[in-house]
């Protein structure tokens, strides 16, 4: 003989299941959302022994504070003009970076890389350390507060 009580106590227990699960994977889904980070613009300029110099590429990458998980947020770029004046925007061509702290990287793009042995037409203007991103520059952005750094050759 079949038993309707069975029956009936399996499908609300299957409905409960489902209803749970459907409510867990909501939670997830929602726990799961992108991470933001907030852009401020960002104007600075790059002096080399006091004297500004031009055609500077100037990276700035975020840095956490905590050295296993990497840093959110895009990397910005920029390049000095003659007065040594650099504003910074990201690869997608947003206006700014990432508030909070950066490590930095300087490239002289006028900088000629030369066979071994031969002198270069255009010698360097800054020290090949500033490339690095082990160089030792760092800044921190903060909202309307522009950035200076002076170089050594």
């Amino acid at each position: 003989m079949f038993n309707f009580e069975v029956l009936k106590k399996m499908i609300i227990n299957r409905r409960l299941l489902t209803w749970l699960a459907l409510g867990l994977l909501i939670s997830l889904a929602a726990g799961c959302g992108k991470k933001t980070f907030e852009l401020v613009p960002v104007k600075g300029v790059i002096t080399v022994e006091g004297k500004p110099v031009g055609n500077l590429l100037i990276q700035l990458m975020p840095d956490g504070e905590d050295k296993d998980v990497l840093p959110e947020g895009p990397t910005s770029y920029g390049v000095t003009d003659d007065n040594g004046m650099f504003e910074l925007k990201t690869a997608d061509g947003l206006l700014g970076a990432v508030k909070g702290k950066h490590r930095v990287t300087v490239v002289d793009q006028f900088e000629e890389r030369t066979p071994q042995g031969e002198e270069p037409k255009n010698p360097p203007r800054i020290n090949p350390m500033y490339a690095a991103i082990s160089g030792g520059l760092k800044a921190e952005v903060q909202p309307g507060v522009d950035l200076k750094f002076d170089l050594k050759k």
